[in-house]
């Protein structure tokens, strides 16, 4: 990911820098990386068009009619992420039934939510974070909305320090409550 830099009263052309890593913070990381894995993947796409490739962030999904076609794509997945510079861990890479994705159970017959257990200890902002990272997948499903949410969101005003305390109000219990009830 490239980026310029200025020089003070123009005094010398722009410095160009790139990132390896996207900084945690930035509020437009989750688009950048969003936007560099489908530049990414967009050859593999075009020449596989009957494979369904789907990806979240850096979670990948790749499902074709036979097992050939499978490990072409995924060869092919593979060759286009080191072009990129990107890395894939081998030890996250699934070939056998049941596939777990983005909190998905995936088998050659049923796709089913994976079980979930909501944190209700929140003690800091880190762990509140963690929270938002567990349900944001699952919220629309459960037909929750960001304005039910809004209590727990209101927590993440304030000290920007990941260890940072927070306490949960009434609201953002209630919240809380909400959530685990529409996962049973």
């Amino acid at each position: 990911f490239a980026f310029s830099i200025p020089s003070i009263n123009r005094q010398e052309p722009l410095q160009r820098y790139h990132w390896v890593v996207l900084p945690q913070g930035l509020k437009n990381s989750p688009t950048i990386c969003q936007w560099f894995v489908v530049q990414t993947l967009s050859p593999v796409r075009k020449k596989y068009p009957q494979a369904i490739i789907i990806h979240y962030m850096d979670d990948l999904l790749i499902a074709v009619s036979t097992q050939q076609e499978l490990q072409e794509a995924h060869d092919s997945v593979i060759t286009e992420v080191q072009k990129a510079r990107l890395e894939i861990s081998t030890s996250k890479i699934q070939e056998n039934s049941p596939w777990r994705y983005l909190g998905w159970r995936l088998t050659e017959q049923v796709i089913r939510a994976q079980k979930i257990q909501v944190r209700t200890q929140v003690k800091n902002l880190r762990d509140l974070q963690q929270l938002f990272g567990e349900i944001n997948w699952i919220r629309p499903i459960l037909g929750i909305t960001n304005y039910e949410l809004a209590p727990l969101f209101n927590l993440l005003r304030g000290d920007c320090n990941i260890n940072s305390p927070r306490t949960l109000s009434p609201e953002a219990q209630e919240a809380l409550e909400k959530i685990a009830e529409a996962l049973q």
